[in-house]
């Protein structure tokens, strides 16, 4: 994950691909005090969820294991 332009560039942690993330100007803070996000990957639409690292800034991603295990095979997807 690198800093470009603004924004992050970050990978998704299923398919690999990459993009631009930019963060909230009122992010969403968790229960544990951290700055948390949810999103769907642009590409093969797993639902990540992540926290920023107050250490360094970073956007550590994770798939949703819940809602990859709960979604229905769409077989009529073109992909």
């Amino acid at each position: 994950m690198r800093r470009r332009a603004q924004g992050l560039e970050i990978e998704c942690p299923q398919c690999k691909a990459r993009w631009v993330f930019h963060r909230a100007k009122f992010p969403r803070i968790d229960s544990s005090g951290f700055e948390s996000y949810s999103f769907r990957c642009q590409r093969c639409e797993a639902f990540l969820v992540g926290i920023i690292d107050p250490y360094d800034g970073k956007l550590l991603l994770s798939v949703d294991a819940e809602s990859t295990v709960n979604a229905a095979p769409d077989h009529h997807k073109v992909h």
